[in-house]
């Protein structure tokens, strides 16, 4: 039966917490060689990975390492396992959060990194997709903004020209 009280995370509200320094735990309930081709791995994170089948068979709670006083952000392939875990830490005290739509989503999410503008670009901007790295730039001279290799996810940047007051004037694609 679904809980629908159960606490999650956004994975964007993950990223801007662990780039924010929050100290955080997040524990990967996939199986080992699922989270050997990508883990959350984005700013002061604490990683633990343990499968969920063995999760529910330790004889304690407390020997995943887990520091009970720190959230716990518990990911998995989509968001379904997780839960099951959530639920069964948060039974047991433990202040933990279910990341929505796991590392699917994870992989997806954009974060802005202001650069150091020039004297002829009033905005460099350097979006990283956290689950593969820098993706691309977003440069803006007198309101007019060019984007740099955006990919297939165009549509992310339009939050941005709304709040640096930009237009996109062209899209340059390098490779």
């Amino acid at each position: 039966m679904p809980d629908t009280k159960l606490p999650q995370i956004p994975p964007e509200e993950l990223a801007e917490r662990l780039d924010r320094g929050e100290s955080l735990q997040v524990l990967d309930v996939r199986a080992p060689d699922k989270v050997a081709r990508g883990r959350v791995a984005f700013g002061p994170v604490e990683f633990h990975a343990l499968p969920n089948s063995q999760i529910f068979r330790l004889p304690d709670v407390r020997d995943l390492n887990l520091d009970a006083a720190r959230p716990v952000a518990v990911i998995c392939g989509h968001g379904n396992s997780s839960k099951q875990t959530t639920a069964f830490l948060r039974e047991r005290g433990y202040d933990a959060y279910s990341v929505v739509g796991g590392m699917a989503a994870w992989e997806m999410v954009y974060v802005a990194r202001r650069l150091s503008p020039t004297p002829s670009l009033s905005h460099v901007i350097q979006f990283d997709r956290i689950g593969k790295g820098a993706l691309s730039y977003v440069l803006v001279s007198d309101g007019d903004a060019v984007i740099v290799d955006p990919g297939r996810h165009i549509e992310r940047y339009d939050v941005l020209f709304t709040e640096i007051g930009a237009t996109p004037a062209a899209v340059v694609y390098t490779h």
